[in-house]
């Protein structure tokens, strides 16, 4: 047995997990596994030290803190200006995005994969509206971490996230993960995350936390808290310190940091390696636990994931994701640094033009020269000889290729951000309606492209959440879900669902849904199929006043009640309808009774007369009142 240090033997253990296997491993073992575990971690983080350095750069470019070059002293300092467009590309996209996958407040959607019965399609919406309560009302955090991982992923190009039962309540509980905290060993070639080998999340935590957890015997040891507190993320946090104006000043040893590895090691001395987590303190690499991941149940011990990869734009070579950061940061950090010239030229022009050289020779004593304004100095030398001892310093000011490669720069730049005049909603110039929707489709492709991605990355969260339910819901749950109370049970989990989020990758502009909603009222409204029907018409008028974020829809717009088509004997009456505007002409179909050749004869002679008399004309048919021309 391994003897207690002085800090755990102050804890008392309530109860030990038997789910961690660390028990089962004998000291030696236990500190070389995590002596090798921090071993490959380093090795890990090693492997992908440029790509940190990388994306340094661009946090320092976001935050408008890149280091620029002051060639000058003394009374001038040159210029720290800085153009904010990867900042403008970046919040530009997770505003957007935020919108198109949150439209509302039930998010989530699940459809029944067995037989569509009223009783399937009842059970699969049951599990939609739990998903909704929990991580709209369970998991407040949910929505806010999205919002964070949107901006992060378009910033750096990749960002995660971790789903897993909670120890505590039980329900499936989702954590957003940082790239920078989780490593991944260097390979070549593109890999899905369920394909990497060994992944680790690198979780910083108060030491009062882990106390808690080795009391509570999730951890088998008790991490060792240390004066020097280890830089869990390098140069990256000093930016993000420099940006917010925080530098730390002393180390109060209050946290400590834990390695996740999600790994593959010999639980059964059979040389064929199970999936495991693997918990170590980096500081001591003391093993605090050792867990399956895998279901016990399963023969062949297929590794469950944890975690769901959130790719901006996938990279063909390699792990983690392309962002804005990769596409616009140097051409943003070169467009710094030739504005900040310009300016320190037009600077020059202004101020140093105003300076010079004079010689000894003009015969004034002192040293620099004053000259009062509106009053005439005497020197004892001529104007001629005065003119050639001074030197006035000449100044171009800024170069013109300057303005027009700055002007080619950011063009450039706006079309790989799409923060175009047309997207960004600042159009200097007057367009059609059309030409804008067009504009706007066009410059949107690559966002709907990347939407298309980040969806697929949510289904999949999504699934992993609803595995946790059907692995732990063992009881009757009761919740409310918009007024309605909705009881959900074991049962009802179990069935083949698939889950997935509301959203339409393509229309990720309020503009775009309006114009797609306006579009179907318009062609709804001119299709008798669809305009008789007032069922048909409320739904798309529904859409209309949704696209358009119209509060308390249903008081404005009545669902209509079932209305039973009228019976018109009258053809010439039935004809003066089809010719009015669609909103005004009653409901009206045809009957097995009625005279049916009678109306064709009619309607006939109708369309002969239209076609050969004149508009003012107006016939007297046989078989009913006067018609209309």
């Amino acid at each position: 047995m391994r003897d207690k240090t002085k800090a755990e033997s102050k804890i008392k253990v309530k109860t030990k997990d038997p789910l961690n296997l660390a028990s089962h491993f004998d000291m030696k073992e236990l500190k070389t596994l995590g002596s090798k575990c921090v071993e490959l971690f380093n090795n890990d983080e090693e492997s992908r030290s440029k790509w940190m350095e990388m994306h340094t750069e661009y946090l320092e470019i976001y935050h408008q803190i890149d280091n620029y070059d002051d060639n000058f002293s003394g009374s001038f300092s040159g210029s720290d200006a800085r153009v904010p467009l990867l900042t403008e590309s970046c919040l530009g996209f997770q505003a957007r995005a935020y919108k198109a996958i949150f439209p509302q407040r039930s998010f989530i959607a699940t459809t029944s994969m067995e037989d569509i019965t009223p009783d399937e399609q009842q059970r699969a919406e049951r599990v939609a509206k739990w998903m909704n309560y929990l991580l709209n009302f369970q998991q407040r955090r949910y929505k806010r971490d999205k919002k964070r991982m949107l901006l992060a992923t378009a910033l750096m190009g990749s960002d995660f996230s971790k789903t897993y039962k909670d120890p505590v309540t039980g329900l499936p509980k989702v954590e957003r993960v940082r790239a920078q905290d989780f490593v991944v060993c260097y390979g070549t070639g593109p890999r899905e995350l369920e394909d990497v080998r060994r992944k680790t999340h690198k979780i910083t935590m108060d030491i009062n936390r882990a106390k808690k957890l080795y009391r509570d015997g999730f951890f088998s040891a008790l991490p060792v808290a240390s004066d020097e507190d280890y830089d869990t993320s390098g140069d990256m946090q000093d930016v993000e310190d420099e940006a917010e104006g925080m530098y730390s000043i002393e180390k109060d040893g209050k946290s400590v940091v834990i390695l996740e590895q999600h790994t593959y090691y010999d639980l059964d001395n059979d040389d064929i390696e199970e999936p495991v987590i693997i918990w170590i303190d980096l500081n001591s690499e003391k093993v605090l636990r050792i867990s399956a991941r895998y279901n016990i149940d399963d023969e062949d011990k297929k590794p469950e994931e944890y975690f769901t990869h959130y790719s901006f734009i996938d990279n063909t070579d390699g792990f983690y994701g392309y962002g804005y950061g990769h596409l616009v940061a140097k051409l943003n950090k070169s467009l710094n640094q030739m504005l900040r010239n310009s300016l320190d030229a037009g600077e020059l022009a202004n101020a140093g033009n105003m300076g010079g050289f004079i010689s000894d020779n003009v015969g004034v004593k002192g040293g620099e020269i004053e000259i009062p304004i509106g009053k005439f100095t005497k020197v004892p030398r001529t104007a001629d000889d005065l003119g050639k001892a001074i030197y006035q310093m000449k100044f171009p000011g800024p170069n013109a290729a300057y303005v027009s490669l700055m002007e080619f720069m950011q063009s450039t730049i706006q079309r790989l951000a799409n923060t175009t005049e047309a997207v960004s909603g600042d159009v200097s110039k007057v367009y059609q309606p059309m030409t804008i929707l067009t504009m706007l489709e066009q410059s949107l492709q690559l966002p709907s492209s990347i939407m298309e991605n980040l969806a697929l990355a949510m289904e999949g969260e999504l699934e992993k959440i609803l595995n946790v339910a059907k692995q732990n819901a063992d009881t009757i749950q009761t919740f409310t879900h918009e007024d309605e109370r909705v009881s959900i049970t074991k049962e009802d989990f179990q069935g083949a669902t698939r889950v997935y989020p509301i959203m339409d990758p393509r229309s990720v502009t309020k503009q775009q849904k309006m114009a797609k909603a306006q579009s179907v009222y318009q062609l709804a409204s001119t299709n008798p199929l669809i305009a008789n029907d007032p069922n048909s018409m409320y739904t798309v008028t529904k859409q209309v006043l949704e696209s358009m974020e119209v509060q308390d829809i249903d008081m404005i717009l009545k669902q209509p009640a079932d209305v039973k088509p009228e019976r018109i004997d009258d053809q010439h009456e039935e004809s003066m309808f089809f010719l009015m505007p669609p909103q005004d002409k009653p409901l009206f179909d045809v009957f097995p009774d009625q005279d049916h050749p009678r109306h064709i004869k009619t309607i006939d002679q109708v369309i002969a007369f239209l076609d050969t008399s004149s508009p003012l004309e107006v016939p007297n048919l046989p078989g009913g009142d006067p018609g209309v021309s």
